[in-house]
C-alpha cells in the first residue's frame, strides 16, 4: 500500500552516492530488484572496492578511492562497473570550476544523465594497507607515504626503489657512497682511457710502482684462496663476455620493481635495488642516494641522465685528441703510433661500455615522461615521479624527451650498428665465411680426388700406355667389347687404376661416369683441370682470405659441389622410400641433364657472380650435411695479421667478440631485447596480469632465439646466458601469480611462509647466475673434482657384475674382428693402388 512505502538502502555489491526521494504515494516498485536497475538507481561496485551496501565504497588493499566524478552511462562499463576518469567530469565542491568545465558539464550533464560515481584506482605495489571506516573510506598508506595512490612521501623521507625511506641521521652514508661510486669510475677512466697519454707524458713509473705493489699484495691472497686459478680460467673462456651476460641479467631482472606492479618479496626487492643500480650507473637509483637527491626534480633529472653520455664522450676524447696533437706537432703519422691507436681504442671501449650499461635506465627515463597516471578530479601524474604533473605536450620534459628518442633508445644501438659497419665488421665476417667455404670445398675435393693418380697420371704418355692396355684387355680386334677379362693379378691391377680415373670425370665436359668408355682427350682434360684445381687449392688455403680461384677451378669446382649434392640428395630420397628408388639408368640420366645445365649456366657468369653462386652452393651443402665446413674464429692474438681485424677488435671488439663471427649483430639484438623489457613494457598493459605475461613471452622467445641461433664462441658462456634468461622467465611466472588475486587468497595475509619460501628460492637463483662461471670451472676444470670422477667410475666399472661384463667382451671381440677384417681390407686396397699407381709409371 501507499503507506509502506519507504526509501531502501542499495543491496551489497552495488551502492548510490545521490540522495533518494520519494513522491508519496506514488507505487515505485514491490520488489527490492529494482534497485539494482543499471545506471538508473544502485551503480555497481567498481573493481578494487567493496561495496557493503547504500554509499559506502570501501578500496581493497592496494587501491586508494579518490574524488567522486560525474559520469554518464557510457562512460562506465555494466559489467565491471569501471568509469573511465578521461571521459568523467568534476563535481563542483565549493570553488567554481572553469568555465572551459562549466559549459562541458551544461552540455553533457544538463539533462540529468551524469551519476556521481566513486572512482577507485591502483596504488603501486605494497603501499596502500587498510581501510578507515566510513562512507567514504579510504586506504591507510604505508609510513613515510603520502598522496594520491600513496605514491608520494613525507617531508623528511624520500623515494628509493617505489618505497619511501627515512632520512636521519645516517643519511651521511649516502655521500659516502656517492664519493665511493666516483673513485670507482674515475680509476675506470684512467685505466682504459687516460693510461696511453699518461704514459706519453712520462708521468706513470710512481703510479705503475704503486700498483705494482698492490697487485703482489693482492696476487698472494688470490693465490691462497685459489681465485687467481679460476680468473684466469674465466677469462680464457672470454671474462669480458661473462662481464656482460652478468651485468644484462641486473639490468632487466632490476627492472622488474619498476615495469611490473607487482609486490614482490621484501628480500628480491633489496637485492635487486642494491645490485642493479651499480650495474646500470643510475645516480638517483643509487642505494642510499635517494636522501641526498630528494630536492632533484623530475625535468633536473631528466636533463642530467640524457647529457651525462655526451659529457663522458667529451671528457673521453681529451686523451686521444693530445695524443693527435703531439704527433701532428712532430710530424708522425699516428696510424702508426701504437699509443695513439691504444688511446683511440680506450676511447672506443669506455664510451661504448657506458652506452652499454646505461642505456636501459636512461632508455627508461626518457621513456618516462610519456607514461601518465590520470586520477580524475585528483590530477594527472607521471606515473614514474608524482611530484611531476603530466602537462600537455607543449611541456620542457615532453619536448626534451621527444628528442632525446633519437638520440638515446633508437640512437644507442644505431651508432653501434654504424660503427660496426664503418669498421667493415660485416665484410670481415663475409671474407671469413669465404674462406672456410672455399677451404671445405677445396678439401672435399681432395678427399674425393686422388692427388698421387693425379701426380702418375701427368707423366708423358701416361695416359696413352695406360688406355692401350685398357682397350687390349676389354676390347677385341674388331674393337667390340670383350666379356668378363682373365682375372689376374696384373689385369686387376690395371682395371682399379680405370675406375679411380672415374672420379675425375664427373665434373668436366662431357660429364661421363666411366673411365672404360672415356676417350683419351676427355681424361687428359680433366687431369689438367684437376691439377689447376690442387694449384689453386695450397694457393687459396695459404692465403689470408683476400685472394680468389680463377674462374676455370670455380667452375669445376661449382660442377664438383653441385654433382655431389644432387647424388646426396638422390642416396636420401632412396633411404626414405625405404630402398626403392628410381632405375639407376634414369637417376644417372637426369644426374648428367642437371649437371650439363648448371655447367652451361654457370659458364655465361663473370668471376664475381660465379664466385657468390659457388659460395651459396657450399653454405646450401652445409646446411644439408654433404660438406664439412671448419668454424669462423676472430683472431683475437697480437700477431693477427689482418690489420683492419686487428683494428676493429680493438676499438669495438666489445660489442661481438664473444660472439661467433656470423651472429656479430647480437648484441645489438639483446639492446633492443633489454629496452622492451625495462622501458617499453611500462606502456603494455599497466598493472595488470597480461604485462607479465608479455614479459614472459618476450623472455621465451629470447631463450628460444638464443638456444637456435647459439651465437656464443664459449659453451659455457652460452649456457651461463641461457640460464640467466631462465630465471629470468621463472621470476616473472612467480609475478605472474602473486599479481593474480586469486593466488593472494590462497596465501592469504597472514600466512607468509609461502611468500619466503618463494623469496628464497627467487635469490637463490639471482645469486646463482653471479657464480655460474665459477662453478663451472670448479666442476669441469678442478683437479680435485677430476680425481673424485675418476675414482667415482672406477668404482661404477668394480661394482659392474659379470653378466653385464661377457656380452660387452663379445662385442668387443667382435668389434675387434670386424676392425681387424677393415684394417685388412684397407690394406689391400692401398696395396692394390699403390702397386697400380706404380705399374702406370713403370709403363710410362
Amino acid at each position: 500500500s501507499p503507506e509502506q512505502d519507504a526509501c531502501a538502502a542499495c543491496p551489497p555489491g552495488t551502492y548510490s552516492d545521490t540522495g533518494a526521494t520519494l513522491d508519496s504515494p506514488v507505487l515505485t516498485s514491490d520488489s527490492a530488484l529494482v534497485l539494482e536497475r543499471g545506471f538508473e538507481l544502485c551503480l555497481k561496485c567498481p573493481p578494487g572496492a567493496d561495496c557493503p551496501g547504500a554509499r559506502q565504497v570501501r578500496p581493497r588493499v592496494s587501491f586508494w578511492r579518490g574524488k567522486n566524478m560525474l559520469c554518464r552511462p557510457e562512460s562506465c562499463s555494466a559489467l565491471s562497473g569501471y568509469c573511465d576518469p578521461a571521459r568523467c567530469l568534476e563535481e563542483e565542491e565549493g570553488t567554481l570550476i572553469s568555465t572551459t568545465g562549466q559549459v562541458r558539464r551544461r552540455n553533457e550533464c544538463g539533462d540529468g544523465g551524469c551519476r556521481s560515481t566513486a572512482m577507485i584506482y591502483r596504488c603501486p605495489p605494497g603501499v596502500c594497507l587498510g581501510d578507515s571506516s566510513g562512507p567514504f573510506s579510504n586506504n591507510t598508506c604505508r609510513e613515510g607515504h603520502v598522496g594520491p595512490t600513496c605514491a608520494l612521501c613525507k617531508s623528511e623521507w624520500a623515494m628509493e626503489a617505489r618505497r619511501c625511506r627515512e632520512c636521519g641521521s645516517g643519511g651521511q652514508e649516502s655521500y659516502v657512497l656517492l664519493v665511493l661510486f666516483g673513485l670507482v669510475v674515475l680509476a675506470f677512466l684512467a685505466w682504459y682511457s687516460w693510461a696511453p697519454l699518461v704514459e706519453e707524458v712520462g708521468i706513470s713509473s710512481t703510479i705503475k710502482s704503486v700498483f705494482v705493489s698492490m697487485y703482489g699484495k693482492l696476487d698472494s691472497i688470490a693465490n691462497v684462496l685459489y681465485v687467481k686459478d679460476v680468473a684466469i680460467k674465466i677469462s680464457r673462456g672470454n671474462l669480458l663476455g661473462y662481464v656482460k651476460v652478468l651485468i644484462g641479467f641486473w639490468q632487466v631482472a632490476g627492472s622488474f620493481n619498476l615495469v611490473f606492479a607487482v609486490e614482490w618479496p621484501k628480500q628480491l626487492r633489496d637485492m635487486w635495488s642494491f645490485v642493479s643500480t651499480f650495474f646500470a650507473i643510475d645516480i638517483f637509483d643509487f642505494p642510499g642516494i635517494a636522501c641526498a637527491t630528494t630536492h632533484v626534480s623530475f625535468r633536473d633529472k631528466l636533463v642530467l641522465s640524457t647529457m651525462a653520455v655526451p659529457v663522458w664522450a667529451v671528457v673521453l676524447t681529451f686523451s686521444p685528441l693530445i695524443l693527435g696533437v703531439r704527433l701532428l706537432s712532430r710530424g708522425e703519422p699516428r696510424q702508426y703510433n701504437q699509443r695513439y691507436r691504444d688511446a683511440v681504442g680506450g676511447f672506443f671501449f669506455c664510451l661504448l661500455f657506458v652506452m652499454f650499461a646505461s642505456y636501459p635506465s636512461v632508455s627508461r627515463m626518457v621513456l618516462s615522461s610519456f607514461s601518465c597516471v590520470n586520477l580524475g578530479a585528483d590530477g594527472n601524474f607521471m606515473r614514474s615521479d608524482f611530484r611531476q604533473p603530466c602537462h600537455a605536450t607543449s611541456s620542457f620534459e615532453k619536448r626534451w624527451s621527444a628528442a632525446m628518442i633519437f638520440f638515446i633508445p633508437i640512437g644507442f644501438p644505431l651508432f653501434m650498428m654504424l660503427m660496426l659497419h664503418l669498421h667493415g665488421v660485416p665484410r670481415l665476417v663475409a671474407k671469413k665465411r669465404r674462406r672456410v667455404l672455399l677451404r671445405a670445398l677445396f678439401e672435399e675435393h681432395g678427399r674425393s680426388i686422388s692427388s698421387r693418380l693425379i701426380l702418375a697420371l701427368q707423366g708423358a704418355n701416361a695416359i696413352q700406355t695406360l688406355f692401350k692396355e685398357r682397350d687390349g684387355l676389354l676390347k677385341g680386334p674388331d674393337g667390340r667389347q670383350k666379356g668378363q677379362p682373365a682375372s689376374s693379378l696384373r689385369n686387376r691391377r690395371m682395371l682399379c687404376v680405370v675406375d679411380k680415373i672415374d672420379a675425375l670425370l664427373p665434373s668436366v665436359p662431357p660429364f661421363c661416369d666411366g673411365a672404360r668408355d672415356a676417350t683419351i682427350e676427355v681424361v687428359q682434360e680433366a687431369v689438367k683441370q684437376h691439377t689447376r684445381v690442387f694449384k689453386e687449392s695450397r694457393r687459396i688455403c695459404r692465403d689470408d682470405g683476400n685472394n680468389v680461384p680463377s674462374k676455370s677451378v670455380m667452375v669445376l669446382l661449382y660442377v664438383f659441389a653441385f654433382r655431389k649434392q644432387h647424388d646426396f640428395a638422390a642416396d636420401h630420397e632412396v633411404r626414405d622410400n625405404m630402398g626403392v628408388g628410381m632405375p639407376e639408368k634414369k637417376d644417372d640420366d637426369e644426374a648428367l641433364k642437371a649437371v650439363t645445365k648448371a655447367h652451361e649456366r654457370v659458364q655465361q657468369m663473370d668471376s664475381e657472380q660465379l664466385l657468390s653462386e659457388l659460395l651459396e652452393l657450399a653454405a646450401k651443402m652445409e646446411e644439408r650435411g654433404c660438406l664439412t665446413v671448419q668454424g669462423v674464429k676472430w683472431d683475437l692474438g697480437a700477431d693477427c695479421k689482418d690489420e683492419a681485424e686487428k683494428i676493429a677488435i680493438q676499438r669495438l671488439g666489445f660489442l661481438f667478440v664473444a660472439y661467433q663471427p656470423r651472429r656479430w649483430w647480437f648484441e645489438i639484438a639483446e639492446m633492443i631485447r633489454k629496452l622492451v623489457m625495462a622501458s617499453v613494457l611500462v606502456f603494455v598493459w599497466e598493472g595488470s596480469p597480461s604485462q607479465v605475461g608479455a614479459g614472459f613471452v618476450v623472455t621465451l622467445a629470447a631463450l628460444y632465439s638464443t638456444l637456435a641461433l647459439n651465437p656464443f664462441v664459449n659453451r659455457e658462456l652460452g649456457a651461463m646466458h641461457n640460464f640467466s634468461l631462465v630465471v629470468q622467465a621463472i621470476t616473472l611466472l612467480s609475478g605472474l601469480m602473486l599479481i593474480t588475486q586469486r593466488f593472494q587468497e590462497i596465501l592469504g595475509e597472514d600466512d607468509q611462509q609461502e611468500q619466503t619460501i618463494l623469496a628464497g628460492i627467487l635469490v637463490a637463483l639471482h645469486v646463482f647466475v653471479v657464480f655460474a662461471p665459477v662453478i663451472h670451472v670448479f666442476w669441469f676444470q678442478s683437479v680435485y673434482v677430476l680425481h673424485l670422477r675418476q675414482h667415482l667410475n672406477s668404482l661404477k666399472r668394480f661394482f659392474t657384475t659379470a653378466d653385464e661384463e661377457e656380452p660387452r667382451e663379445c662385442r668387443d671381440a667382435s668389434g675387434g674382428a670386424a676392425f681387424n677384417s677393415f684394417k685388412v681390407l684397407t690394406n689391400v686396397t692401398n696395396e692394390s693402388q699403390h702397386s697400380a699407381l706404380s705399374h702406370a709409371s713403370d709403363n710410362v
